[in-house]
């Protein structure tokens, strides 16, 4: 399947979905510690006394150590306020960079085919049914998605 793929599409096309495929090992990384982070947030909040068994940094340990369970709360909730809006943030942009670049090759592989439709000669378009060269215009857009 991924021999076609790379067959239909053009070197531009590849380069994209390369870029495409680079750019979501980062997205993933931030997914992780998004998710990640709640756990964190919980043991913070209530279990602080064991947070020296986690973090190696004392400095870090003893900071949260001397606030209060209200001021962690709000500290912690301020923290995963923020990675959770630039995880969105990121994951938007990458998906519209993903929208962007199936947009670009169906309207390229639509224009290809109907140009191949348009320069066969006419005893092609009589063997062949009108809703079957339709229909392969209409798999265009269901193939590269």
């Amino acid at each position: 399947m991924i021999k076609k793929i790379l067959k239909i599409l053009d070197q531009k096309h590849k380069y994209y979905c390369l870029i495409l495929l680079l750019i979501f090992l980062p997205v993933t990384f931030i997914e992780t510690i998004g998710i990640s982070s709640i756990p964190a947030f919980v043991l913070i909040i209530t279990q602080p006394d064991e947070l020296g068994s986690y973090i190696s940094n004392l400095e870090i340990t003893n900071l949260i150590l001397n606030l209060s369970l209200q001021e962690r709360a709000v500290y912690g909730s301020m923290i995963i306020g923020v990675i959770f809006v630039v995880k969105s943030i990121v994951v938007l942009l990458v998906s519209y960079f993903e929208a962007y670049i199936i947009r670009i090759i169906n309207v390229n592989n639509s224009a290809k085919l109907y140009q191949i439709y348009l320069n066969n000669n006419y005893y092609f378009h009589i063997e062949n049914d009108p809703p079957k060269l339709i229909q392969n215009i209409s798999d265009v857009s269901r193939s590269t998605s």
